[in-house]
């Protein structure tokens, strides 16, 4: 495993504005499982850029963003999307991200491969992502879901990981991921069972 001691960030996302919402909701899962005191988002944990607005503004923000990306991340999450392949921003990122991909293919520790994690939001082809890489699909999991599995990979490359969350909040997670599935199991077998249930009836003006 490389030396990763003058690594700031755990985790860093890089996505398009399109999914900001999703990935800030990731960020601050992360950050609830990763922080280890209660302070505020940017303690150095989870990039998100906004989070970190102040540092950028100013500076050459194409070379800071590369910097995080590439030296300053244990793992990279990448939103795979069709908007993630035509935006300059996400593509100067992507660079970046590239070029440490490059740098860990000739690793012999197989850990070091797994410091970029995709996550897919829609089906298209974005240069440099192969139909055989694995990823994980953000249409079928919640930004909770998604922070436990890469709470999971930071734990297959070494990193020593304590979660901060309290068991009263894990609780009512469990609870909340449950009830989806559930929805998600009972409405299309109610649909189908029923039919009726889909007509609407219009308001009256």
């Amino acid at each position: 495993m490389s030396d990763n001691d003058d690594r700031r960030f755990k985790v860093s996302l890089s996505f398009s504005g399109e999914h900001r919402d999703y990935m800030l909701n990731l960020a601050k899962c992360l950050h609830d499982r990763l922080n280890p005191r209660e302070s505020e988002e940017k303690d150095g944990v989870v990039f998100y850029d906004f989070w970190f607005e102040a540092e950028i503004n100013g500076l050459n923000a194409a070379e800071y963003l590369q910097t995080v990306y590439n030296k300053n991340s244990e793992i990279v999450v990448v939103g795979v999307a069709q908007q993630y392949d035509h935006k300059v921003w996400c593509q100067t990122e992507w660079d970046a991200i590239q070029a440490l991909l490059f740098t860990l293919r000739p690793s012999k520790d197989p850990r070091d491969r797994l410091r970029v994690f995709y996550l897919r939001f829609d089906d298209a082809e974005v240069g440099g992502v192969w139909p055989n890489d694995g990823y994980t699909d953000a249409r079928k999991r919640t930004p909770d879901q998604v922070a436990d599995l890469i709470l999971d990979r930071l734990k297959l490359i070494g990193e020593t990981i304590v979660d901060k969350t309290p068991d009263w909040l894990k609780l009512v997670r469990k609870i909340s991921d449950f009830v989806s599935r559930l929805v998600d199991y009972l409405v299309p077998t109610l649909l189908r069972k029923h039919p009726f249930l889909c007509v609407t009836v219009p308001l009256v003006a």
